[in-house]
């Protein structure tokens, strides 16, 4: 969870507007499988290979329309006044070279919930899990073990 990546006045780490979130709207009720196939491209770091694109363009046509709508509609909500309630121990994970939000926006994040651990992930984009498995299985599995 991230407090907004939505663009508002005096934060700086929103990465969407409203004519950006309107044309994503529109694709992903008009064109879906454009929307999936841009998608597999900006989630990841480095080209994917021919598996791994099926997979994740599979995967990302799975979503009805109007599902995505709502999810991308989520964009909007601003988390600031939650995330500081959280009370149990978060693990959050960005790569490097993401795309879709800047990682000092999601370090902000865990910044701002009480018992975060922040963990960077150098070789990757939106999806760790994917890019860098074993390193982000030994870090998911250091934080289960800490709990």
């Amino acid at each position: 969870m991230e407090p907004s990546p939505f663009k508002r006045q005096g934060y700086e780490h929103g990465s969407y507007d409203v004519d950006t979130l309107r044309e994503m709207l529109v694709g992903a009720q008009t064109n879906p499988l454009a929307v999936a196939e841009q998608s597999v491209e900006a989630l990841l770091a480095e080209p994917p290979t021919r598996e791994r694109r099926n997979m994740m363009f599979d995967e990302g046509t799975r979503t009805p329309p109007p599902i995505q709508g709502a999810m991308l509609l989520e964009l909007m909500r601003d988390y600031r006044d939650v995330l500081p309630e959280i009370d149990v121990p978060v693990l959050v994970c960005a790569g490097a070279d993401e795309k879709w939000r800047s990682v000092a926006s999601v370090e902000h994040a865990a910044e701002l919930v009480p018992d975060a651990r922040f963990e960077l992930f150098e070789r990757s984009g939106h999806c760790p899990m994917l890019e860098e498995p074993d390193r982000f299985n030994q870090v998911l599995a250091d934080f289960v073990d800490s709990l």
